[in-house]
């Protein structure tokens, strides 16, 4: 069996002069600037001077029971939330549903 714990992660915002923002997961800010450099394919030494680290957060990492996909979170409320799409669908079919029950409502008057 699986295990279903969701893995806590810190997420550090990482800047560097000609580089993007670098989001990562790492325990502390040091850690997460050779993440960082990892990430851009650079030597940490040439880029650890121009560094600029900021705290983002803790967030959980969660797969959707419905389709599979790795989604995060910042809270465990729930244990069967659902990623976006899966969300954004389930919605979509509520709305469907709540308007076809209103047309047979008013059909049904109608008589």
């Amino acid at each position: 069996m699986a295990n279903d714990t969701p893995k806590k992660m810190t997420l550090w915002r990482v800047k560097a002069p000609g580089q993007n923002d670098a989001i990562v997961n790492a325990a502390d800010s040091v850690a997460a600037g050779v993440e960082a450099a990892r990430v851009w394919c650079v030597p940490w030494k040439e880029i650890a001077a121009y560094l600029e680290v900021s705290y983002e957060g803790e967030q959980y990492m969660r797969r959707c029971p419905k389709c599979g996909r790795t989604f995060y979170t910042p809270t465990l409320a729930d244990k069967w939330s659902r990623c976006k799409p899966c969300t954004a669908r389930e919605k979509a079919y509520k709305a469907r549903l709540h308007r076809s029950i209103d047309a047979k409502k008013r059909a049904e008057r109608g008589k």
